[in-house]
């Protein structure tokens, strides 16, 4: 069952937020503005095969970047005339449609329509993802309390599964179990339904996604952390790698430790941004 969306402070009105009360003593955190978007991950083990893996703290997205997050970003690379950079970032919305059968609507309308702007931006590349990271920390450091910076990037495979692994250590999925469905059969993230499925149980499995879920969907993990598994496969830093899985991949592929290869723009991949705080000594 979804969670009802929440809502995302725009990054137009964050940037006009140039005035904040840092926090000056205690732990490094995020601008104020920022700060129920971006959630503290405490420093950890993430457990990969047999491996247990040390991981620094960090802050990462409360969800996938969105589609009206990622027209502010277009729009603001236009304004500022850089070409070679909007070519990079302009999603390749022809995937829809050369990856899967009958999707022409979603080709026009999907990353402009305002229906879809809490959806997850898609057909964006690693290096599209990545240049969005740079342009986000260029906006957060504009702000920055004197004596902070903001370095923000991609997440490696150890920190986005100790992210999504939560508190809950070597469990299969970000909830904490190994079911993809709760007590009641309701289901806890968005995968493709497995051949055997009944018609009335393929029809509640997508909770109304036939493809992407708004962002803000499903139980977040301990951390507050949405769509970990399934929605949409997340880049890593990582080259050509993608955790998590996806609308299309079945439960077993959405495991907090599956990953995917993805060679280039997608209509399953997103990304979510992670943020550490950098203070002077």
């Amino acid at each position: 069952m979804r969670h009802r969306n929440i809502l995302l402070l725009s990054l137009a009105s964050l940037f006009m937020l140039s005035a904040f009360t840092p926090r000056r003593t205690g732990k490094p955190m995020v601008p104020k503005a920022v700060r129920k978007q971006y959630l503290e991950v405490p420093a950890g083990e993430a457990f990969i095969g047999g491996d247990r893996i040390p991981v620094e703290a960090f802050f990462l997205s409360r969800s996938e970047v969105t589609n009206i997050a990622y027209r502010e970003y277009i729009a603001d690379l236009k304004r500022n005339g850089d070409s070679s950079a909007l070519a990079i970032a302009m999603p390749d919305t022809a995937q829809w449609t050369t990856t899967i059968a009958f999707c022409e609507p979603l080709r026009v309308h999907y990353n402009s329509h305002p229906a879809y702007d809490n959806y997850p931006v898609v057909n964006v590349g690693q290096q599209a993802a990545a240049a969005y990271c740079t342009w986000l920390a260029s906006k957060l450091n504009d702000i920055a309390p004197e004596g902070t910076s903001y370095v923000v990037r991609l997440p490696s495979r150890a920190e986005w599964v100790r992210a999504a692994q939560g508190s809950k250590g070597r469990s299969a999925y970000a909830w904490g179990g190994p079911y993809t469905r709760n007590s009641k059969g309701c289901f806890l993230a968005n995968y493709r339904a497995e051949q055997g499925d009944t018609l009335e149980a393929a029809a509640r499995f997508h909770d109304n996604a036939d493809i992407t879920a708004p962002v803000a969907s499903y139980f977040p993990n301990d951390f507050g952390l949405y769509c970990m598994n399934g929605n949409v496969a997340e880049w890593l830093q990582e080259p050509d790698l993608a955790a998590g899985g996806s609308w299309r991949d079945v439960c077993a592929d959405i495991r907090n430790e599956s990953v995917t290869t993805v060679t280039g723009p997608a209509p399953t991949v997103g990304f979510r941004p992670l943020v550490e705080v950098v203070v002077a000594q």
